[in-house]
C-alpha cells in the first residue's frame, strides 16, 4: 500500500513454475514495487531475506541477509526464521528461531515491514477480479463466479449460504443479470416480515382485503414475474408463511390476500441465508419440504477472514479517491488481514468510510486509529469461548461484548431482562440491523427482539451502521 514510494522495475515472477506447491504474495513491503509480486515456492523450499544465499532477495532495511525459510515436510507446509535480528511473525505471534512451525493456506508472514501471504492455490484467477460484479482475486471468490456463470441461464432456485455481509445480495444479482429472464429481480427482506405482512409482502392483497387496504396491491411473485424473486434471509421466515410459499414454488399459482382469484406467475427464485438451515430443520423451525424446493443448487460464499488474499484490494476500493497520495505502516497492514471480520465484507467498507471520516487529514494510516480492534486482534482471533451473563447490561457493555464474542453456536451475551432504548439501539448498530444476528447474539428469539423494538419505538433500519 506504500503507492507514494519510487517505483523500480522488477522481472515478473514467473507465476506457474513447474513443480510450485504454494505462493508468497508480498501484500506490503517499503519498496512498493514488492506489493503484489508473487513467488512460487516448490517442495524443496525458499530462503527469504535481504541477501539470501540462494533464495528471494526482499528489500526491506529491517530484514536480516538470511531471514526465514518456508518449504514442505512431507504434507506440512512450514516455515522457519533463521536467527534474523528482527524476527518473523506468522499470524502475529513470534517464532522461536530455528523452529519450524506449520502454515496454512492464508497465513500472515511478517518480516521487518514486509508483509506475506502463503497461498496453496494458484492465486492467479482465469476471469479477472470483477467478473460479474463480485470482485475478488481469491480461488474461492473465482470458484462462486464459475458456478454463476453456468447457474445463471438456468431455471433451478438456487440457495446462496453464507455469513451476514458476504455478498449474498451480489450472487442474486449476478444470477439475474446472467438468466435469460427479461423480468424483475425483486428482493424480499424475510426476517423484516412477521407473519401476515409476510404474507401480504410475498402475494399482495386487494381492496378491502384489511383495514387500511383502500386499492389493490401487488406481492413480490407478481412484480418478479417472468423475473426474478429474492428471498433474503429465508432461514428466519415465519412458520405460518412457510407452507404458502412452498405451495406458491410448487404450482407457480398465487392467490392475493382477499382475492377469490389466482393468477399464474413465472418466477425464478435465489433464497439466500445465513443459518444452517439442515440444522433448522431438524430442530422444527424450517420445513424440509420448502429447503429441498429452494435449493435445486447451492452455492457457499466464504467469509472474508478466509480469503486475506481479497482484503487489502477490497479496502483500497472501498477507499476510492480517499486512498491517492496515503500510505499504510506494516502494523496496520498486518492488523487489517488478522482481523476476524465477523461481519465481513460489510464491516470492512464500513471501516474504509470510518477512516476517512475520522481522520481526512492523514497522509498514513496507522495501526493505532484502528481503536476497535482489541481485544479480538491478531493474537486472539476467537474471541470468548461461551455467554457471558449480564443482569442489566449497558450501551458499553453489549458493544464491547458485540465486538469480541463469537462461538460456534453464535452465542455471546445473555440478557437476563430488557434493555433499554440505547443499549438496543447499540446492539442493532454493531450487527448492522440484522435481528437474527442481534437474536442469537444476546441468546433470545427473534420475536422477542421485535417486541423490544416496538416498545421502544426503534427503527431497526434507520440504526443501521451503513
Amino acid at each position: 500500500m506504500n503507492e507514494t514510494a519510487t517505483r523500480r522495475r522488477i522481472p515478473p515472477t514467473p507465476q506457474r513454475a513447474r513443480g510450485t506447491s504454494a505462493w508468497l504474495r508480498v501484500v506490503h513491503a517499503p519498496d512498493s514495487a514488492e506489493i503484489d509480486r508473487l513467488i512460487p515456492v516448490r517442495a524443496n523450499g525458499l530462503e527469504l531475506g535481504r541477501k539470501p544465499a540462494d533464495g528471494v532477495a526482499i528489500a526491506d532495511p529491517l530484514a536480516s541477509r538470511r531471514h526465514f525459510v518456508v518449504s514442505c515436510r512431507g504434507a506440512t507446509a512450514v516455515v522457519e526464521d533463521l536467527g534474523s535480528a528482527n524476527g518473523t511473525r506468522l499470524d502475529g505471534n513470534e517464532l522461536a528461531p530455528n523452529v519450524p512451525t506449520p502454515l496454512h493456506d492464508g497465513a500472515v508472514i511478517r518480516m521487518g515491514d514486509t508483509i506475506m501471504l502463503w497461498l496453496t492455490e494458484d492465486p492467479t484467477p482465469s476471469r479477472g477480479a470483477e467478473g460479474l460484479g463480485m470482485f475478488g482475486r481469491a480461488p474461492s471468490v473465482e470458484a462462486v463466479r464459475r458456478k454463476v456463470r453456468l447457474l445463471g441461464p438456468s431455471d433451478l432456485p438456487v440457495l446462496v449460504c453464507g455469513p451476514t455481509g458476504a455478498g449474498k445480495e451480489l450472487v442474486a444479482h449476478a444470477l439475474h443479470s446472467t438468466s435469460r429472464r427479461d423480468g424483475e429481480l425483486v428482493a424480499v427482506n424475510c426476517p423484516a416480515l412477521p407473519g401476515s405482512l409476510a404474507e401480504d409482502a410475498l402475494f399482495g392483497h386487494v381492496r378491502g382485503a384489511f383495514t387500511g387496504a383502500s386499492g389493490d396491491h401487488d406481492g413480490a411473485f407478481v412484480r418478479a414475474d417472468r423475473g426474478t424473486l429474492f428471498l433474503d434471509e429465508v432461514g428466519d421466515m415465519s412458520a405460518e408463511v412457510q407452507p404458502k410459499l412452498l405451495r406458491a414454488l410448487e404450482t407457480g399459482v398465487i392467490a392475493p390476500i382477499g382475492g377469490s382469484r389466482t393468477r399464474q406467475v413465472n418466477v425464478r427464485v435465489v433464497a439466500a441465508t445465513n443459518v444452517d438451515l439442515p440444522a433448522t430443520v431438524a430442530d422444527g423451525g424450517f420445513r424440509e419440504d420448502l429447503l429441498a424446493r429452494l435449493a435445486g443448487a447451492t452455492i457457499l460464499l466464504p467469509p472474508l477472514a478466509a480469503r486475506r488474499d481479497d482484503i487489502l484490494p477490497l479496502f483500497r476500493r472501498f477507499l476510492g479517491h480517499a486512498a491517492r497520495g496515503r500510505t499504510a505502516d506494516a502494523g496496520f497492514v498486518e492488523a487489517l488481514l488478522l482481523r476476524p471480520w465477523r461481519r465481513n465484507i460489510r464491516e470492512l467498507r464500513n471501516l474504509a468510510r470510518r477512516l476517512e471520516v475520522l481522520f481526512p487529514d492523514a497522509t498514513t494510516w496507522t495501526v493505532d486509529m484502528l481503536d476497535d480492534m482489541a481485544p479480538g486482534s491478531p493474537g486472539d482471533p476467537s474471541g470468548p469461548t461461551g455467554p457471558v451473563a449480564v443482569a442489566s447490561p449497558t450501551a458499553a457493555q453489549l458493544a464491547t461484548a458485540a465486538a469480541t464474542a463469537h462461538t460456534p453456536n453464535g452465542s455471546g451475551v445473555v440478557i437476563d431482562g430488557p434493555p433499554d432504548r440505547e443499549t438496543l439501539v447499540a446492539l442493532i448498530e454493531r450487527f448492522d440491523g440484522n435481528l437474527s444476528d442481534v437474536a442469537r447474539h444476546v441468546g433470545r428469539s427473534r420475536k422477542q427482539i421485535y417486541r423490544w423494538l416496538k416498545r421502544h419505538g426503534v427503527d431497526p433500519q434507520a440504526a443501521r451502521s451503513g
